[in-house]
């Protein structure tokens, strides 16, 4: 629930919230230990489609931390490294897969560009190398 929301339904405005809002969160932050964390998943997400990022970590299993789930970011890898150095590093398969299919696409369009006989045979393929075998229609076949 929004700050502002939550202080309307307890009749306080939200500047008077946000103050005590924080100082729940410190001392909750004090108390916090991660002594027995053993996986930590993280991602982002973009918080209503602004520029306003949101983190979330998440204790997968509660122990110590060995293997850590993240984004493909050079930020993310080096948060990690810097602050778990122990911790072996898992990239989430969204990115690795983004990954691949941007370096296939740029192979695709370096090959149709460098020969002229090629290109002919790659015009407008992009789409059967992105879509799965079992899916091909006859035609795409």
């Amino acid at each position: 629930m929004p700050v502002k929301r939550a202080g309307q339904v307890l009749g306080e405005s939200d500047s008077r919230m946000w103050p005590m809002l924080f100082a729940h969160v410190k001392a909750a932050d004090a108390r916090l230990s991660f002594d027995n964390v053993v996986w930590v998943g993280a991602d982002e997400m973009n918080w209503r489609k602004g520029h306003n990022y949101l983190t979330v970590f998440a204790d997968l299993i509660a122990k110590a931390i060995q293997p850590a789930a993240i984004d493909m970011s050079a930020a993310d890898t080096q948060g990690m490294n810097g602050n778990l150095g122990n911790a072996r590093v898992v990239y989430d398969k969204f990115h690795v897969i983004q990954n691949v299919v941007e370096a296939c696409d740029q192979v695709r369009k370096a090959e149709s560009w460098a020969d002229a006989g090629r290109r002919e045979q790659l015009e407008r393929t992009r789409w059967m190398w992105l879509k799965n075998l079992v899916h091909w229609t006859e035609k795409e076949a």
